[in-house]
This record gives C-alpha cells, sequence and structure tokens, in this order.
C-alpha cells in the first residue's frame, strides 16, 4: 500500500525515483546497490536449482560435469539471455503462466508420490534448533519477495491500476500462500525427515515418471523465470549508472 501510494503521489515507477522523492540521494544509491546485490544473489541460486536439475545426464560419466556446465551455458546464451532483452514486464507475461503451471505440477507430483507410498515416514512435531533461526526468515523473504521487487514495474504497466492493483496483489498473495503450504505439506509428509531442502531431489530419487516430469517443470519454471530477475537487475542497473530520466527516455 505505502508504495502504490508513494507512486501515485510522485508519479514514479522506480525504487530509486521513489526513494529520491523522500529521502536524501546517497539513501536511493545505496538500496539500488542492495537491489543489484539481491538479483544477483537470486540470478546465481536460480542457475545452481537448473544445473542440478539435468536428471537425464549419466552422474557416473567421468565428463558429467563439463558436460553440466556446456549444456548450462547453452541454456544461458540461447535461450534464457534472448527473453532478458524484451522490453517490458507485460512481455514476460506467458513467462509468468509457465511459473504457475510448474509449481502446480510439483504439488501434484507430490500429493502422487505420498498416496502411492504404502509406507508413509514417521513424523515428529516441530522442534526448535538452529536451522529455525534461518529458516523462519528464509520462508518470510521468500514469500514477500515473490512480488515486492517487480510491484513498482507491475504497477505501473498494470490497466487500470488503482482499482486493479489490489486484485493483483491479492491474488499474487493467496497462491504464493497455497503453492508454498501444499508443497510443504506434501513434501514433508511425503519423506518426513529426509525431505531435502530440493524436494526435487527426493522425487529425482523415485525414478518413475512423475519425478521425470517434475525435473522438466522445474527446468523450464527457472529458465523462464530467470529474465523476470534480470529485468529487475537491469533496471536498477541502468538507474544507478545512467540515471533515471536517460532510463526513462530509452525505455519509454
Amino acid at each position: 500500500w505505502m508504495i502504490k501510494r508513494s507512486a501515485s503521489l510522485n508519479h514514479k515507477f522506480t525504487y530509486r525515483a521513489l526513494i529520491d522523492c523522500h529521502f536524501p540521494k546517497w539513501v536511493g544509491i545505496l538500496v539500488a546497490i542492495f537491489h543489484i546485490i539481491f538479483n544477483i544473489g537470486c540470478m546465481i541460486s536460480y542457475t545452481i536449482v537448473c544445473k542440478d536439475n539435468f536428471f537425464f545426464l549419466n552422474h557416473e560419466d567421468d565428463g558429467f560435469k563439463t558436460q553440466r556446465a556446456l549444456l548450462l551455458c547453452g541454456v544461458m546464451f540461447f535461450v534464457i539471455m534472448p527473453l532478458c532483452y524484451l522490453k517490458t514486464l507485460d512481455s514476460l507475461k506467458f513467462n509468468s503462466y509457465v511459473d504457475v503451471a510448474a509449481m502446480f505440477f510439483l504439488i501434484i507430483a507430490l500429493a502422487i508420490t505420498y498416496f502411492d507410498k504404502d509406507i508413509k515416514p514417521v513424523l515428529s512435531a516441530f522442534t526448535f534448533n538452529t536451522k529455525t533461526l534461518y529458516a523462519i526468515p528464509m520462508m518470510a523473504h521468500t514469500y514477500s519477495a515473490t512480488m515486492q521487487f517487480n510491484f513498482s514495474g507491475i504497477y505501473k504497466e498494470l490497466e487500470q491500476r488503482d482499482r486493479n492493483i489490489f486484485w493483483v496483489t491479492a491474488s499474487n498473495s493467496a497462491l504464493a500462500l497455497f503453492v508454498y503450504f501444499s508443497a510443504a505439506f506434501f513434501g514433508y509428509f511425503t519423506y518426513g525427515a529426509a525431505t531435502q531442502s530440493n524436494v526435487i531431489g527426493n522425487l529425482g530419487a523415485e525414478g518413475s515418471w512423475v519425478s521425470i516430469m517434475a525435473n522438466c517443470f522445474m527446468i523450464a519454471m527457472i529458465v523462464v523465470h530467470t529474465p523476470v530477475v534480470v529485468y529487475n537487475l537491469r533496471k536498477a542497473i541502468e538507474n544507478l549508472i545512467f540515471g533515471q530520466l536517460e532510463v526513462a527516455r530509452k525505455w519509454e
């Protein structure tokens, strides 16, 4: 609500521009730098997840790491990079549809695996330990980051933005809660204490068609979602280096 209110009053649609309206200039520069660092971290994590899901490569092959690295480079340069040059977020809307489809299939795959298991794992109640110290903040951050970092861009491109932004925000929040809760529920109830941080690793060990499809959908999701993160990173870098007026003339 605060971002929407500030953007409406100041008619600014980048985080640095909004910060510059309310704080000294150095604060806006600092925000842009943190923004860039965050998005670079996201891209690194997406790259790791993508290469870890190349299930069709033989892990016992001596050249496995080389093959995986070459395949990852090919995907990055010939598939992801062209999508990163798209001008607006609206151009990436079909990427978001693939993202949602992949997340729903992951939930379905976990549900199928859970109901197919004859022996269920022994579950334990919640216990507080050192992992809790970073697990809960990570969950909160993941939820808040689902829309926050592209909110200003979405708000700018949205038709009848003042009326529709509430529906967009509410539906995004509801979808995120449903996906996270469902994946966590079926993941833990299926694998118990053996649940990995990347539940695709658990599914991959099943060797079923469901696990293969889940791997494929995960790769597709990473491939199509990375340009959305790059869009945000690109705007932050352009604003930081070239200034807001020049960037506005270039893209708008």
